[in-house]
């Protein structure tokens, strides 16, 4: 068990990575979707800005455990968080498409459409963060 552990917790191994990526950005995503469907349904923020908004406070903390925890990165934080950033600026633009497609055109309920919305979007994000973001190049 303790070995287990240790492999999960130290692996470089792509599977290993992506299952700490899940574990930090899962519970991430629902601090995100939350706050999404909150600004949309509760606050008639509409849509696409809810989303945008939601995913934008989440960055700070998204971005320390993501490289403390699931990419065991040592990159230094002025190259890492740039990219990063930079990374996540074009996903914020997709998960807000998706958001006034889903919701907006489609007439989706918001939180289902968000609950399909940030797992798409953290998934698309995981293969740009394990080569660029957090990579040692």
């Amino acid at each position: 068990m303790q070995s287990r552990i240790r492999t999960l917790a130290t692996s470089d191994d792509t599977r290993i990575v992506l299952v700490r990526f899940l574990f930090v950005g899962g519970s991430l995503v629902v601090a995100h979707m939350a706050l999404a469907t909150l600004f949309a349904m509760a606050f008639a923020i509409p849509p696409a800005i809810a989303n945008a908004t939601a995913h934008a406070l989440c960055l700070p903390p998204t971005y320390f455990a993501q490289r403390a925890v699931a990419f065991r990165s040592d990159a230094p934080h002025s190259r890492a968080f740039v990219r990063y950033v930079l990374l996540q600026l074009p996903l914020i633009a997709l998960g807000a498409f998706l958001a006034w497609l889903l919701i907006g055109q489609m007439r989706l309920n918001p939180a289902l459409a968000f609950v399909m919305i940030c797992p798409f979007v953290a998934l698309t994000s995981f293969v740009a963060q394990r080569w660029w973001a957090f990579s040692g190049r």
